[in-house]
């Protein structure tokens, strides 16, 4: 990498060619060129986040105007950004995607590195600033993932869970960390994530997070009840409504064993209605559209037929009916389906015939479900 060549260009280059040992030799170059001083105000940065310059200063225990004058020089490479927040003080920050270097600038450093991480730990310590001190150890836990050492990521975000046990992004970085251990410790990182959740954190990463460990564990109910009300405007995917709908095929399945049909009916039907609302949402990719029908039918049919089993008699075959009325109203018209819900209908008014006293309720009842039909 050339000195002052884009790092984002150079980074996007070589991404995906041979890992870390590409990234390191597009940036190695560049790196040396700085001095120890230079190396050690990038490495501050790096850890402190968005930062000023007199914390940077106070961490490399240099006056704020020769600071100035290394950031100046670190920003000709590209290597730093700085941002006025007013007359007096800028926020500085390192581009994020140095942070998948920070290794290499540790490395230069040596024995260095560990008096400046010490000075950045002591920094946070006198801010009293939660937040800043949680989002300092999650960019060294996220390093430690890009260097493989997960057993170590869950040393240091179990201390962190502990030392702010009511840090809903605590608990989120403990249990991304369990995930990523070999084998993951999915119970544990379940748990973690659970906390998480319950402590309001609302980082991005934190549902996928959830359903992996649930899916892992095989909590299907737990899954159910993370992923039913959420869906996302993406056309091309749906991670919640994907879990979702595993969960709820999973407990069908369950259900099934254990002859519970009217659990197998309110499963089959909700998933139904979730997919159908998905589609009416917004505009999809036609092949994701054309799988999400697919399900939404096989779930149709798994309703239909639990119902069909529930009611055999014919007083109350009207249930079926209104089973194929309501998948009606989702959008769910197949023609063998309706066939067995007119057939349904059928069958219950020739038990209201039956009957040796005329049923007036009865006779207005069908009135409605003739109209239903008629809609339909």
């Amino acid at each position: 990498m050339k000195i002052g060549e884009n790092r984002r260009e150079v980074v996007e280059k070589w991404k995906g060619c041979d890992g870390e040992d590409v990234r390191s030799f597009a940036f190695r170059r560049e790196l040396e060129r700085l001095t120890g001083i230079e190396a050690r105000v990038l490495y501050a940065a790096l850890l402190l986040g968005e930062t000023t310059l007199g914390d940077i200063a106070e961490v490399i225990d240099m006056q704020p105007r020769a600071v100035r004058e290394h950031i100046a020089g670190l920003q000709a490479y590209h290597l730093m950004a700085t941002v006025a927040k007013s007359q007096r003080e800028s926020t500085i920050s390192v581009p994020d995607e140095l942070q998948a270097v920070v290794e290499l600038v540790r490395a230069q450093l040596g024995v260095n590195a560990k008096l400046v991480e010490e000075a950045v730990g002591r920094a946070h310590e006198r801010s009293g600033n939660q937040e800043r001190q949680v989002g300092a150890s999650i960019r060294s836990i996220v390093r430690l993932w890009g260097a493989e050492r997960f057993e170590e990521a869950v040393i240091v975000a179990t201390a962190l869970r502990e030392k702010f046990p009511d840090n809903g992004d605590a608990a989120s970085i403990l249990g991304a960390s369990l995930l990523r251990t070999k084998p993951a410790r999915d119970r544990e990182a379940d748990k973690a994530l659970d906390a998480a959740a319950k402590l309001g954190c609302s980082k991005l990463e934190l549902l996928p997070n959830m359903i992996r460990a649930k899916t892992q564990i095989q909590d299907w109910s737990g899954l159910r009840e993370i992923s039913r009300t959420r869906i996302s405007n993406e056309p091309d995917r749906d991670v919640a409504l994907a879990a979702h709908l595993k969960a709820n095929s999973e407990m069908i399945s369950t259900a099934r064993v254990r002859g519970d049909r009217n659990r197998v009916a309110e499963l089959a039907i909700e998933a139904v209605e979730r997919v159908t609302a998905k589609l009416r949402r917004a505009r999809l990719e036609v092949g994701y559209f054309n799988s999400l029908l697919g399900q939404r039918f096989d779930f149709a049919r798994v309703y239909v037929d639990a119902l069909n089993r529930l009611n055999p008699r014919g007083g109350d075959r009207l249930r079926v009916f209104e089973g194929v009325a309501r998948l009606a109203a989702a959008d769910v018209v197949v023609t063998d389906l309706l066939e067995i819900g007119v057939s349904a209908l059928e069958d219950w008014w020739g038990d209201v015939e039956r009957r040796p006293v005329a049923d007036l309720s009865a006779c207005k009842l069908l009135s409605r479900m003739l109209g239903k039909l008629e809609k339909i």
